[in-house]
């Protein structure tokens, strides 16, 4: 009795392990079944070139950031550009323009491809807008179509790509690029087009005339001996008093340190009322500059040689100053005594723009006697802070940056 009891046990404890054991194995098949991606899901894709207009770059160099995207992210079977290039060799097709129905039907059905994949990128205004479209051979028209607008920054097409590729095939995206790289065009939402070029600026500077051949002239002679140029570097701070549409009033201060290459130090300052057209970036400016410099008094004698008064004075027999045989002026010397100096400036430029950087680039001219002048271009950059969209569709945690 108490072995048949121990026998029913045994039997029960065996039936109840392999149950257990069944369940489990069940479990693991289901699971397979689930990552492995049916059959049917799989489709047969086909990319054949993207329409580029005007934008920099090679069109067949962007259909390879598509082609790759929906390869890396999809499951589905990419056909690759080479196969492409093989399958379509004699069939008359254009891969390069391909984009009506027809030629996409033909295409599908020379590589036996379920779907295609065309699309068009093209800068318009201030805005790149970035269109796919998927072309469903078996249904033979177009079943799907992302349009994406962003901001003209033709450096990172690759992003923008990827993200228009989630955005058709439902991918998870990256929200943080996508709030940087999206154009808000809608008027309650866009940022403002007003900016300020706060920034390093590099430059250089021609100088004409008597104070030109005065830096040319030797410096035994109390000139620089060399070219009448001198290179400059230094900072500039922008201060906006007026915006009305496009239009923007600055009062811009400028600080410089020029002649290094010299082995001068010569400081200076800078201060214009300013007039900016923030849409097309051109601007212009006037206003006063001070620096500091050497002088001394002379005059150029019929050789065009520089004398100073200190060189010429000569007296008569009755012991008065011969006067000076032509007239007196200051000019730059190197051996005279350090002033400062003040003179107009006008300027004069344009700010380009890719995504938000500025490159602000501006020709200057300043009149420093009657018929000297000094002749410049200065060029620096700018990082524009991201703008602000105030709508709801924008994520939380990004609202407050």
């Amino acid at each position: 009795m108490g072995n048949d009891q121990f026998e029913v046990n045994k039997n029960t404890f065996s039936m109840r392990q392999l149950t257990i054991f069944i369940i489990a194995l069940l479990g693991l098949q289901i699971s397979f079944a689930q990552d492995k991606p049916s059959t049917s899901s799989v489709k047969r894709i086909g990319v054949l070139s993207m329409d580029v207009i005007e934008i920099p770059g090679n069109p067949e160099t962007i259909t390879n950031i598509l082609r790759l995207a929906i390869q890396k992210e999809s499951q589905h079977d990419i056909i690759g550009r080479y196969d492409i290039m093989d399958l379509l060799q004699g069939s008359g097709i254009m891969g390069d323009s391909c984009y009506s129905q027809k030629c996409l039907q033909r295409a599908a059905d020379r590589l036996m491809a379920d779907q295609m994949v065309t699309g068009t990128v093209e800068l318009i205004g201030e805005k790149i807008i970035l269109t796919l479209r998927i072309y469903d051979a078996k249904q033979k028209r177009f079943v799907k179509s992302s349009i994406k607008e962003y901001v003209n920054s033709p450096i990172a097409l690759q992003e923008m790509v990827e993200l228009s590729v989630a955005d058709l095939f439902e991918f998870e995206k990256n929200d943080v690029l996508e709030a940087n790289l999206a154009y808000y065009n809608t008027m309650s939402t866009a940022p403002s087009s007003a900016f300020l070029n706060n920034g390093p600026r590099l430059g250089g500077a021609w100088f004409t005339g008597d104070v030109g051949r005065r830096m040319s002239a030797s410096r035994t002679e109390g000139g620089f001996g060399t070219a009448p140029y001198m290179t400059q570097f230094g900072y500039q701070h922008e201060i906006q008093y007026m915006s009305a549409g496009n239009f923007q009033g600055l009062i811009e201060l400028m600080g410089f340190v020029s002649g290094l290459e010299k082995s001068l130090f010569i400081p200076s300052g800078v201060a214009l009322m300013g007039f900016r057209d923030s849409k097309s970036g051109f601007e212009f400016g006037l206003g006063a500059s001070v620096s500091m410099r050497r002088v001394a008094e002379g005059f150029f004698n019929e050789s065009g040689d520089w004398v100073r008064t200190t060189e010429f004075e000569r007296f008569d027999n009755d012991g008065n100053l011969i006067p000076y045989p032509f007239p007196v002026v200051k000019q730059l010397d190197t051996r005279g005594n350090a002033e400062v100096y003040t003179r107009w400036l006008f300027s004069f430029g344009k700010t380009f723009r890719s995504g938000y950087l500025n490159i602000p680039v501006n020709i200057f001219a300043s009149p420093m006697n009657v018929n000297d002048w000094m002749i410049g271009v200065s060029m620096g950059f700018n990082v524009r802070k991201r703008p602000q969209n105030k709508s709801n569709t924008r994520p939380n945690y990004l609202k407050n940056n």
